[in-house]
C-alpha cells in the first residue's frame, strides 16, 4: 500500500500532463484492484459541471467531451455532491446504472465510486466497474480505493494547479491568446520543422489603427472588449494550427504552418 502511495506522489511529480497522470493512477490502482473499466469524472466548480478527461471500458466509448451539469442525475455526481464512497453490487437492492446515465449503453454488474477530496475541495470522483461476476467488488476495495484516493486528490490538484500557473505564464490575461515568449517559442518549432521539411510559414503582425482615442474617450474598459474581439475575430479567420499571438497593446501576429502559397 505504502508502495502505491509513493507511485501516485512520484506521478505527481513526473507526468508531463493530466492525461499522462490518469494514465499512471490507472496502472498504480490496477495493481491494487480490478480495475479494467475505470474512469475519473472531474467537477467544475465554477460553471457546475462534470466532465470525464479519462475513461476506459470494454463496452463503450467514453462519453461526449461537452460537459454535463452536475445534478445530471448520474451515480458519479451522487459521490461528489455526497462526499461518500458508493459501492453498488447487483447482490443489493440497487442495480448500477452509470453508462445509462452517461448516455453509453451497458450498465454494469458492480460499481464502485469514491470521491476525489483535496484541499481546495471536492474535485471529483475515482470509479471502477465490472460487467462480469468474474470481477466482484466489496467493501474492503472500497475502503482500499478510499484510503488512496486522497493522495490521488493531491496528485491532481497538484497537476492542475501546474497547468493553470503555465496558462498564465504563457497567456495574455485578457485575450487569452499566447503572449510573446509562447509565441517566440511556437515560432523556433516552426522554423526548424520548415527547414527540415522544406515547407514554407508566414508570420503576420497587425497593429490596431487609432487605438489609443477609443481609450481616451470611451476609456479603458471599451478599449479592453475591442482588444477581446478582435482576438476572437483574427482566431476565427485562421486554422486550429495556426497560432494568434498578442504581443503588446494593441499589437497581434498570426503564425501560419505549412502553407501552400
Amino acid at each position: 500500500m505504502q508502495a502505491a502511495l509513493l507511485a501516485i506522489s512520484e506521478a505527481a511529480h513526473t507526468a508531463v500532463d493530466l492525461l499522462a497522470l490518469f494514465r499512471s493512477i490507472h496502472a498504480i490502482i490496477g495493481g491494487l484492484l480490478p480495475a479494467r473499466n475505470f474512469f475519473v469524472a472531474l467537477h467544475d466548480t465554477e460553471h457546475d459541471t462534470l466532465s470525464f478527461p479519462y475513461f476506459v471500458d470494454e463496452h463503450d466509448s467514453a462519453p461526449a467531451p461537452a460537459p454535463m451539469k452536475l445534478d445530471s442525475g448520474s451515480l458519479s455526481a451522487e459521490v461528489i455532491h455526497s462526499g461518500k464512497a458508493l459501492l453498488l453490487t447487483s447482490d443489493g437492492t440497487a442495480t448500477p446504472r452509470e453508462n445509462a446515465t452517461l448516455g453509453t449503453g451497458a450498465a454494469s454488474l458492480d460499481w464502485l465510486g469514491v470521491p476525489l477530496i483535496a484541499q481546495s475541495g471536492a474535485l471529483g470522483a475515482l470509479v471502477v466497474q465490472s460487467y462480469s461476476g468474474d470481477t466482484r467488488y466489496t467493501e474492503k476495495d472500497k475502503q482500499l480505493l478510499q484510503f488512496v484516493s486522497a493522495q490521488v486528490a493531491a496528485a491532481i490538484e497538484r497537476k492542475q494547479t501546474e497547468t493553470r500557473l503555465r496558462h498564465i505564464a504563457q497567456h495574455d490575461a485578457l485575450t487569452h491568446l499566447p503572449n510573446r515568449k509562447l509565441f517566440d517559442d511556437r515560432l523556433q518549432v516552426a522554423l526548424t520543422r520548415a527547414r527540415h521539411d522544406n515547407e514554407r510559414l508566414a508570420v503576420l503582425y497587425i497593429d490596431l489603427d487609432h487605438f489609443k482615442p477609443i481609450n481616451d474617450t470611451l476609456g479603458h474598459g471599451a478599449g479592453d472588449r475591442l482588444l477581446h474581439e478582435v482576438a476572437r475575430r483574427i482566431s476565427g479567420c485562421v486554422r486550429e494550427s495556426d497560432t494568434v499571438g498578442r504581443v503588446g497593446g494593441d499589437e497581434f501576429v498570426v503564425l501560419l504552418t505549412g502553407i501552400k502559397q
